[in-house]
């Protein structure tokens, strides 16, 4: 996230950053239009740029107004020449109250940026998403997670543009070099896009029914981000809501419209009695059980499932739509027991759940209370709505409970895979192994994706160690063991594992998985079918879980060498200061064997056990929801696992003093060092366990991602 007290240093003279809003500065120029936000007028963009259209639009013509933060990183990321350096700042404040904002822009000599200590340039990098100023991070230009565009561009006396046209979204470091390689000279400019971490790329998250990014459901999800429903999304859902209304005036007959539902599907239900089987369903479903889902999973669901009813395939109206939506951004978040899901007709019980508080009944978290549904509604000023034909089956029939908590169990996965690069980088320099296992020959000779990615990683981090080169000559080992030496061969599958079981995540978020399907148009028909059916979910929960039960292994290995006498190359016996009178880190590597061991068991696939339900109508499930849990389980166990190395890893390095490791070891060390002491004697361990894993779960270690 967007660190605003280095901005604020940074820019200690140029005011603050507003909250909301998009305030444009273009050369200290700004235009007002009819108090909308900031309008920029083509005469503007003819002292400033030289540009043609952009994505089919002619943004000279452009009128950006307050809060469409989406249209002005689009018309940035399109430009191509600058002539003089442009910042943006986002701030509807600034733009109503009429204020000339004035702000600074910076331009670095390539002979100046060639010192790497350059203090500009390393704070330019870590603003740009790097994260701890590190020299090589990534830039891309308005798309970046910490909230902040970087953009490298060269001015117009420097070289002829139509060279590098296009060339725009660059590591910084690399095109620098890229540059001073062709014995060019002159000055790059940095452009800065500041978006706070609220906003991030966008005001608010436009739903249209498209596929989300794990990314997109944590934002909604953990840093409660709003949502909208786009305009066409409400024309689709009027439109499909038309044709069952259209249907229930023609009299036909159509499952989950005027029948009964599963086994009872051959039942005709009266017009009279639509809006009371609509309730009944809803109703006699809401059987889970067990401990309620997070406020944050429960959330997640509401996206989803508002998504989803964006498609126009479902037959609401698009008030229900709506109800959904304006929950979300109200915090309204329904009490839902994460247990008595079967996977199919999807998640029944959990999203009879939601559906609840819908219509005002169930309960509800709001404001830090569980209380009444209707109640949290009421506080929240929404009304709860009176469901009419298909809109219960519609609310009820999908995977968003196990998408919902999958999605965000996969995002904690992956965070935890490469920071095991870090603890892992950080053992191996403990026990003064070799990074020549990383070496990239290696690697591309066996090119799978994600083993590029963590041997890269390593090697980065890894890259400056006097630790290293204090026993690059005379020591008498060949080669480290496999926890050390196939890092990158497990860690890298671990992080493929993810990358498809995200991509499955990622296409169900915007998939119609209800049951029937309503289709509107020329070729009009309502269809029943089966997309609520949790199978590709629930194999790659399984096997998503497999991985990451592996990951904990060969990263318990590692805790196990630090600490084992005979193995970890002179370190203290279990790395107590006095081993004998203390006992140093022996109960931490015993937890990690418990954790390991119940992973292990959790691993277990849940798409096999199909037991039929439903009369036998639904006689084969898929057990999604049960796959689910289990991989939210088996990420918090290795979270826990990995903390453990990291206090290990780091007490370790203390004892290769004076000798010092690279830098990012070493500031990942004192980040280390900042949660918890060094262990100079005897004390209880668990507190640090669990703030250790507290502080990998919320970013604390994500620079070194």
């Amino acid at each position: 996230m967007l660190d605003l007290a280095a901005v604020d240093a940074f820019f200690a003279d140029g005011g603050e950053l507003a909250e909301d809003g998009v305030l444009a500065v273009l050369n200290g120029r700004r235009q007002d239009e009819a108090g909308d936000g900031v309008a920029i007028c083509q005469q503007g963009f003819n002292e400033c740029f030289e540009i043609g259209e952009v994505g089919g639009r002619d943004f000279q013509k452009e009128v950006i107004a307050a809060g469409e933060v989406v249209a002005l990183a689009d018309f940035l990321e399109g430009l191509h020449v600058i002539e003089k350096t442009m910042v943006v700042l986002t701030g509807a404040a600034h733009a109503d109250e009429g204020e000339n904002f004035e702000a600074e822009s910076f331009a670095i000599d390539v002979d100046g940026v060639a010192a790497e200590d350059t203090d500009l340039f390393h704070l330019l990098e870590s603003l740009a998403g790097g994260g701890g100023g590190e020299a090589d991070a990534p830039g891309e230009f308005g798309k970046t997670e910490a909230g902040v565009g970087l953009e490298l561009v060269e001015e117009l006396s420097s070289m002829d543009i139509e060279q590098d046209r296009g060339i725009h979204c660059h590591n910084a470091r690399s095109y620098l070099n890229r540059w001073q390689s062709r014995g060019q000279s002159g000055r790059f400019i940095f452009k800065l896009l500041f978006l706070p971490p609220k906003i991030a790329v966008m005001d608010k998250l436009l739903l249209d029914g498209q596929p989300l990014t794990l990314n997109e459901i944590d934002e909604v999800a953990l840093d409660r981000h709003a949502v909208e429903v786009a305009p066409a999304a409400l024309r689709r859902v009027a439109e499909s809501r038309g044709l069952i209304e259209n249907i229930l005036g023609a009299g036909e007959t159509v499952y989950g419209v005027n029948t009964g539902f599963g086994k009872l599907a051959d039942v005709r239900i009266p017009g009279d009695k639509l809006a009371e089987l609509q309730i009944n369903l809803v109703r006699s479903h809401a059987g889970g059980v067990g401990q309620p889902l997070s406020e944050a999973e429960a959330r997640a669901m509401l996206l989803l499932r508002a998504n989803v009813l964006a498609k126009g395939f479902s037959g609401v109206r698009p008030e229900l739509l709506e109800l959904l939506v304006a929950m979300v951004n109200a915090g309204v978040h329904p009490v839902i027991p994460e247990k008595g899901s079967v996977g199919a007709s999807g998640d029944l019980a959990p999203l009879a759940h939601l559906a609840l508080v819908v219509v005002g009944e169930g309960e509800a978290f709001y404001g830090g209370d569980r209380i009444a549904g209707g109640e949290a509604l009421r506080r929240a000023g929404l009304k709860p709505l009176e469901l009419t034909a298909k809109e219960g089956l519609a609310l009820l029939n999908g995977t968003q409970a196990m998408t919902a908590v999958g999605a965000l169990a996969v995002s904690r996965a992956r965070r935890v895979v490469e920071l095991c690069d870090l603890s892992g980088a950080m053992s191996l320099e403990s026990l003064k192994g070799t990074p020549a296992a990383f070496d990239e020959r290696i690697h591309k000779a066996r090119p799978h994706a994600g083993q590029i990615a963590a041997a890269e990683h390593l090697l980065r981090l890894l890259e400056g160690s006097e630790i290293r080169e204090s026993h690059r000559r005379g020591d008498t080992r060949v080669q480290d063991a496999y926890c050390l030496r196939c890092m990158p061969q497990v860690h890298g599958a671990v992080r493929g594992v993810l990358e498809h079981v995200s991509g499955v995540l990622e296409t169900e978020a915007g998939s119609a998985t209800d049951n029937p399907l309503v289709f509107p148009g020329n070729d009009a028909a309502v269809i029943s079918g089966g997309n609520f059916h949790g199978a590709p979910l629930s194999y790659a929960f399984d096997y998503a879980a497999i991985a990451m039960t592996d990951l904990a292994g060969i990263t318990e290995r590692r805790i196990d060498r630090l600490l084992n006498p005979d193995i970890n190359e002179g370190l203290p016996a279990f790395l107590a200061m006095d081993p004998g009178l203390s006992s140093g880190f022996m109960i931490a590597q015993i937890v990690a064997a418990a954790l390991i061991n119940e992973c292990q068991v959790l691993a277990h696939p849940a798409s096999t056990g199909s037991i039929p339900t439903d009369g036998g109508k639904e006689d084969h499930v898929s057990m999604g929801m049960t796959g689910a849990i289990k991989l939210r389980q088996i990420v918090e166990h290795v979270e826990r696992v990995l903390a453990i190395e990291l206090m290990c890893a780091a007490q370790a390095l203390e004892f290769r003093r004076p000798l010092k490791s690279s830098r990012r070891i070493e500031e990942a060390h004192d980040a280390v060092r900042k949660v918890i002491p060094r262990l100079e004697r005897d004390r209880v361990l668990a507190p640090d366990i669990a703030a250790m894993a507290d502080a990998i779960r919320g970013g604390r270690f994500d620079a070194w991602r």
